[in-house]
C-alpha cells in the first residue's frame, strides 16, 4: 500500500552534496602539503588518513581544521560519520568563526543533516504506522476467517435446526396420532363393558 520507503536516497543526497562543496573552491582546508593529502585521503575514502592528517595540523587554522572533521562527521561513507556531531561541530564553527569563509558551507551542511534525521523521523513514523496497518490487515483477515468459519456453521446449525423442527413435527403428530388411538381404546373398552352389562 503505498510506495515503499526508500532508506538510501537522503545519505546518498548528503554524498553528493558533500562532494560537491569539497570540490567547489571553499575546501582548501590545509595550507600547501597538508590539504592536498587531506583532499587526495577524502577523494579515495581513506578516513582514517583524512582524519589523522587532521590530527597531526595543529597549527593550521582552528576554523579549516574545524570544517574537516565536519566533512568527516557528515559523510555517510565516513566511520567517523555522525549526525551530532556534524551538527555539534558546525555550531561551534558558526560561533566562533562566523565570518569564516567556511561558515557559510558548515550551515548547509547542518541544514542537510538535520534534513536527513527529520526524514530518518519520518520514515520511523511511517515504517511504525505501515506496521500497525499490516496488523490490521492481519486482524481483519482473521476475523474474516472467523466470520466465514461462524458463517458455515451457522449455516449448519441452521438447517440442523429445521431438521429437529421437521421431526418435532412429525413426532408431534405421531404423539397425537397415538392419544387419538387411546382414546378410541377407551371408548372400545368401554362400549365392551356395556355391552356386557347388558
Amino acid at each position: 500500500m503505498g510506495r515503499k520507503l526508500q532508506r538510501g536516497r537522503n545519505p546518498i543526497l548528503l554524498y553528493s552534496a558533500l562532494c560537491l562543496i569539497f570540490l567547489s573552491g571553499g575546501c582548501a582546508l590545509l595550507p600547501d602539503k597538508s590539504d592536498k593529502i587531506f583532499r587526495t585521503y577524502m577523494n579515495r575514502g581513506n578516513y582514517k588518513q583524512a582524519y589523522a592528517t587532521l590530527e597531526q595540523s595543529h597549527k593550521q587554522q582552528e576554523d579549516k581544521r574545524m570544517f574537516g572533521y565536519i566533512l568527516l562527521f557528515a559523510d555517510p561513507q565516513s566511520p567517523y560519520f555522525s549526525k551530532e556531531k556534524a551538527i555539534f561541530t558546525s555550531d561551534r564553527l558558526l560561533e566562533k568563526y562566523p565570518e569564516s569563509a567556511f561558515a557559510v558551507y558548515a550551515e548547509k551542511i547542518k541544514r542537510l543533516v538535520e534534513r536527513i534525521i527529520c526524514s530518518e523521523m519520518l520514515n520511523a513514523e511511517l515504517s511504525e504506522k505501515l506496521e500497525e496497518s499490516a496488523d490490521m490487515l492481519k486482524n481483519q483477515n482473521e476475523i474474516r476467517e472467523y466470520m466465514e468459519t461462524h458463517e458455515e456453521l451457522n449455516k449448519k446449525l441452521i438447517a440442523e435446526n429445521k431438521e429437529l423442527y421437521r421431526k418435532n413435527r412429525l413426532l408431534n403428530k405421531e404423539n397425537n396420532e397415538i392419544k387419538r388411538q387411546l382414546e378410541m381404546m377407551k371408548e372400545v373398552d368401554l362400549n365392551a363393558d356395556d355391552n356386557i352389562i347388558r
